[in-house]
């Protein structure tokens, strides 16, 4: 008997990796009465331990759209931040697209900075509601903003003093998000209230650049990319 299929092989890193291994998003408790789950159905439901009822807040289609890996609610449960399209930089770091779910209006917010084209998304570090509030504080390229509204197109810009690989703020350098933060492995914490937002800045300015060979499928020369990492004597 002939089989026929129509597709692609599976990749031996998407084995590796468990990337077709059937997973849910974690569940979280929104408050002391609230808590959101993903239901049998794949979409995000809400359960009221107050009323013992389940409310749907985002579709299975929304999520399996966007191939959503993450997400957030509002404390008012009227925004679901949802984190996709993510792209590892090392190990515990990685650079993501963010989208705003508004849940009343049925409606997608794409997460963008105001100086980004209109076009695309920015690929940014770090996006999360600021407290138990409708604010946003974003980190893109090292540097933090805050956005006071979902809604909002205009940004706040916190720091203006982030490079690549040199100098970080509200995230940690390669050293302290492998051997000294722990999960979510950012460096920014907001008060409850979302007054105060309590941030640290690395500067690897002077510490020693270890360079390594990194081998592409794509590219028959290895190229040397450099990680800050210091050493006795330097």
């Amino acid at each position: 008997e002939l089989l026929y299929w129509s597709g692609r092989r599976m990749t031996l890193d998407e084995y590796l990796q468990g990337e077709l291994c059937p997973a849910r998003l974690p569940p979280t408790w929104v408050s002391h009465r609230h808590f959101v789950f993903q239901g049998d159905d794949g979409g995000l439901s809400v359960y009221d331990a107050r009323t013992d009822l389940v409310t749907t807040l985002v579709s299975n289609h929304t999520l399996r759209q966007l191939n959503v890996k993450w997400f957030q609610c509002s404390s008012d449960l009227k925004y679901i931040l949802l984190r996709h399209n993510i792209k590892q930089v090392f190990k515990n770091s990685f650079i993501a697209h963010y989208t705003i779910y508004d849940v009343d209006k049925d409606h997608h917010i794409p997460v963008r900075l105001s100086d980004s084209p209109k076009v695309s998304q920015t690929w940014l570090q770090v996006a999360r509601w600021c407290g138990n509030t409708t604010r946003l504080v974003l980190v893109a390229d090292n540097d933090i903003y805050v956005r006071y509204s979902p809604v909002s197109n205009t940004d706040f810009r916190i720091t203006a003093t982030g490079q690549p690989s040199l100098l970080y703020n509200g995230v940690p350098d390669w050293l302290y998000q492998e051997d000294v933060l722990t999960p979510p492995y950012e460096a920014l914490w907001c008060s409850p209230d979302g007054s105060h937002l309590l941030f640290t800045s690395f500067n690897d300015s002077e510490v020693r650049t270890f360079s390594h060979p990194w081998f592409s499928l794509s590219d028959g020369v290895p190229a040397e990319p450099g990680v800050s990492f210091p050493a006795s004597r330097s």
